[in-house]
Formats: structure tokens, sequence, C-alpha cells
């Protein structure tokens, strides 16, 4: 988390399920932790990804699609389709937004 967190500016829009909210990045990395270390396991499968920058140069975006599969430290394994739409400006992350989506 330490390495993943240097990526993030100083503040970050987060919308994700029942989130919507500017959150400094020491409290996003507190929140991102607490999730990880929920979980005995986390894999994550990539199915693929696009940068995106505007015709006028004014936002980059990137999108990634993929599968998580967790098992939680009760061994519960569960698995969601993740969508991530990330903005960046001057190469930090400024915003990310995440769309889930439980597999049966």
């Amino acid at each position: 988390m330490d390495e993943a967190i240097q990526y993030f500016a100083d503040t970050v829009q987060v919308q994700f399920d029942a989130l919507d909210k500017k959150m400094p990045k020491d409290s996003l990395k507190k929140f991102l932790t607490a999730g990880w270390n929920y979980n005995k396991n986390v894999k994550i499968k990539v199915s693929d990804y696009e940068s995106v920058e505007s015709t006028d140069k004014t936002q980059e975006w990137v999108t990634m699609w993929y599968r998580q599969y967790t098992e939680n430290k009760n061994g519960v394994k569960d698995s969601i389709e993740i969508v991530n739409d990330a903005q960046f400006k001057n190469g930090k992350m400024v915003r990310l937004d995440e769309y889930t989506r439980k597999l049966h």
C-alpha cells in the first residue's frame, strides 16, 4: 500500500458503492488498507485497460476491467467483476470511480 499510495494526489475524489467523497491521501490509505486487511487472500485477474487523453489535453483517464477473487479470514470465498475509472492530473490520481458486479 505504501508504494501504491505515492501515485495518488494529496486529495482524491472517491466514488464507490455507497461512498462519494473527497478524501485526503492518508485517509484514503487507511480506507483501502482496512478493505485489504479484511481478506486473507486477494487475487486479481486483469481483463483489459485503456488510457485516454481528451483532445484538448486537459483530462487523462485510465479505465481498468478486472475480476477480483477474495477469501476472507473466515475462509469464505467470493468474486466480483470490477471496473475502475481513474483520472490523473500531473501524474497523480485525483479521482477514482469503482463499479462492481457480484458474481453468482
